[in-house]
């Protein structure tokens, strides 16, 4: 009697667990494999943050990936905690993003014992001391509204972005001064 209760609550949680694996949540789009390259000068660039927003509205789902150092970078599809490997097919606006690594960063633990004064202290020196060395990413291609990047996943399963191929820094606006007043010029 015992044994068959044992083996009864082996299939049941069996049944719940593969159950639960199967779970895709509503309306979570059909992807395929896809990757985005990222190079300088022809080389690889490391630990980039990409993220893709969908051209048309899309659902409550992310597609994400960062390169590895080879410089590619395999999508994701994440819908709450279901995550699975590609990204949906249609065309995306794509931004990067890569934060330099600042000499006395501190982990996430070290971070804690701060103290909620010493913790902004901590985090406003890390961003002047970031502010200050070289950008990686240009500008342009961390805003998802000033983008030109897309990628068609629709037609195209890999895309590659030059870095060299975007201005560093936005253009400056011209600044005329006419008698006193200030103009500026677009």
């Amino acid at each position: 009697m015992n044994i068959l209760r044992f083996f009864y609550g082996i299939i049941i949680v069996l049944i719940i667990g593969i159950s639960g694996c199967s779970y895709v949540p509503p309306d979570f789009p059909k992807t395929k494999p896809c990757s985005v390259t990222v190079l300088r000068e022809s080389q690889p660039v490391a630990d980039v943050d990409i993220t893709l927003t969908p051209v048309e509205s899309g659902g409550m789902w992310t597609v994400t990936g960062k390169t590895a150092a080879n410089g590619v970078a395999v999508l994701r599809t994440f819908q709450g905690t279901y995550m699975v490997q590609g990204a949906p097919e249609q065309t995306f606006k794509v931004t990067l993003d890569k934060r330099p690594v600042v000499e006395g960063e501190k982990s996430p633990k070290e971070i804690q014992k701060l103290g909620m004064v010493g913790i902004q202290q901590y985090h406003d020196e890390i961003e002047q001391k970031r502010a200050a060395l070289p950008k990686i990413i240009p500008e342009i291609l961390n805003q998802n509204s000033r983008t030109p990047i897309l990628a068609d996943f629709a037609k195209d399963r890999a895309i590659t972005i030059e870095l060299n191929d975007y201005p560093m820094d936005p253009p400056q606006k011209k600044v005329l001064s006419i008698g006193g007043q200030i103009l500026q010029q677009p």
